[in-house]
């Protein structure tokens, strides 16, 4: 099977994993979390990584994406940026915490100190994109004979606000 081809069946199986997602009147709420509205971060995102995959004439960004779950894991996996290009797979979680965010990638929970002085444990973004990228994963490899081994993937966690700081 040819890259392009290959391309082209995982890049179908995840427009119907968006459109999917636009149907769906479910979305996370932001109200009291220090991040902005859904979708902002994302787009913006996005937008930056088309401009860096420009070289790539076959490729595919897509923003909250909610993916199906599979024989192994039923539930849904919420992707904040997903493209597909002949450089790899890119699984990228936002973030928008507006404070001083501790933790570090062992850790389960991160702590985010809002300017008010409230704070909040939240979990992991490096797990939580990990959890992403085993969902891509898994679903390459149910859905379609690629093998998930010979794709590069690339996952990210980009913070557009806040303090970032490791240990606890």
């Amino acid at each position: 099977m040819t890259a392009a081809i290959a391309l082209g069946i995982i890049g179908a199986f995840l427009l119907l994993g968006f459109f999917l997602f636009l149907l769906s009147s479910s979305r996370k709420g932001a109200s009291g979390s220090g991040e902005e509205a859904p979708g902002q971060d994302e787009e913006q995102v996005g937008r930056l990584l088309e401009r860096a995959l420009s070289d790539c004439p076959e490729r595919l960004v897509l923003n909250n994406l909610i993916l199906p779950g599979f024989h192994e894991e039923r539930r849904t996996s919420e992707i904040d940026v997903l493209a597909i290009s002949r450089k790899g797979i890119f699984v990228i979680e936002t973030k928008s915490w507006n404070g001083i965010v501790r933790g570090s990638t062992e850790e389960n929970h991160w702590t985010v100190l809002y300017p008010s002085g409230r704070s909040r444990a939240l979990y992991n973004p490096v797990l939580q994109n990990q959890g992403h990228l085993r969902h891509v994963l898994g679903l390459v490899r149910t859905r379609t004979s690629l093998s998930p081994r010979l794709i590069k993937a690339i996952p990210m966690v980009i913070f557009l606000k806040g303090d970032i700081s490791g240990g606890a």
